[in-house]
């Protein structure tokens, strides 16, 4: 990254699937319009695809990109793929003039039973690694490690874990990541008070109309932007900062959290 480049402000969601049966129009158009109404002045609409290894959505959109003049899909907007200057992030655009980057990522599930993303990088890492290890992994792939909040995921033994590598985790710049899912009225993680940095996401369900939620919840930074290489730009951002982003966005109520995960249950 050079220091000509103009600093930005961005809009990020950094917990976005891209599941098979999510309609992409819908998504995509209430992802821009959630990121930049979070906002009163202009911002760089941001998407961090986390995707489990039996995820495609991203490839599935690199694909698209080759052929930038065909929509990737038609509804209220019609939105067109085209390839960036680098193989982590690709632009999306309507013909309306609506602009979104997405940009790369993984979600995997540790030895330890933790959930970990591997940010802003589109190299694949395996489930069931230890989890200093696949840090280590990311750290390597040129990546930004984050460990996702989830419901009864940092109680307990995994919690105590959690709050033991502490330390480990600051001096290997890993963030934590809130969820748009944490029903509001559920108190705040203690983690999140433990000096490491907090970004967030909506963490959208495989439920059809989740897709709408993309971009409801995330948080915004500032800092030197290439619109030609949005994951690198994302990756320095984040590493050179060391204070927590501003959130955007209310997480879900509780009776919404709980009929979302008895749906999840059905589709189990």
């Amino acid at each position: 990254m050079t220091e000509s480049l103009n600093t930005s402000t961005l809009a990020v969601d950094a917990h976005v699937h891209l599941y098979a049966d999510f309609d992409f129009c819908m998504l995509f158009t209430s992802a821009y319009a959630n990121l930049t109404g979070a906002l009163d002045n202009a911002c760089e609409a941001v998407l961090v695809v986390t995707e489990s290894p039996t995820e495609d959505g991203f490839k599935r959109l690199r694909k698209a990109a080759q052929n930038p003049g065909s929509a990737v899909c038609s509804g209220e907007d019609e939105w067109f793929c085209t390839p960036t200057a680098e193989p982590d992030s690709l632009r999306l655009s309507s013909g309306a003039g609506k602009s979104l980057f997405v940009i790369a990522g993984s979600q995997l599930v540790v030895r330890e039973g933790l959930e970990v993303h591997a940010l802003a990088t589109s190299a694949t890492f395996s489930d069931g690694k230890p989890l200093m290890e696949l840090i280590r992994d990311i750290k390597d792939a040129g990546g930004i490690a984050a460990m996702p909040w989830g419901a009864g995921k940092w109680l307990g033994k995994r919690g105590s874990l959690m709050k033991s590598l502490v330390a480990y985790l600051d001096q290997h710049g890993v963030l934590l990541s809130d969820s748009g899912i944490r029903p509001w009225l559920w108190p705040r993680p203690g983690l999140f008070n433990s000096g490491l940095r907090v970004i967030a996401g909506t963490d959208p369900l495989p439920i059809a109309d989740e897709a709408g939620r993309a971009g409801s919840f995330g948080f915004t930074i500032d800092g030197p932007w290439d619109p030609d290489r949005p994951a690198a730009s994302l990756r320095d951002i984040l590493r050179e900062q060391n204070t927590t982003p501003l959130t955007f966005g209310l997480s879900q109520g509780v009776m919404q959290f709980i009929s979302r995960q008895l749906q999840i249950r059905r589709y189990a």
